[in-house]
């Protein structure tokens, strides 16, 4: 199973509609595992250099930039990563403001 028994699902991920899950599983599993995402597009370059580049380095994210950040598309990221953090923590407070 993908799902870290120290650090289970949120209780209210089974009220999430099946869109919902899939974002919430796809923050949950960079955060707890890393590496890369894309939505159903056609990538055109090799990503092996940018996982060497990015793990090579003291980053913990890298992709495309759009509107200032990176764009949720498309990105690689290292495991436990603050960014990814913040945005699981943000998740949960919706996820309980929601019940």
């Amino acid at each position: 199973s993908l799902i870290c028994k120290s650090d289970p699902l949120h209780e209210g991920f089974q009220y999430l509609s099946s869109i919902h899950k899939s974002e919430y599983l796809r923050i949950y599993t960079m955060l707890f595992y890393g590496g890369g995402y894309t939505d159903l597009q056609q990538i055109n370059e090799a990503w092996s250099p940018h996982f060497k580049t990015l793990f090579e380095s003291d980053k913990w994210i890298c992709g495309y930039p759009e509107n200032g950040v990176i764009g949720s598309s498309a990105y690689i990221c290292k495991s436990q990563n603050p960014i990814i953090k913040e945005i699981t923590l943000k998740e949960a407070k919706a996820i309980d403001q929601s019940r």
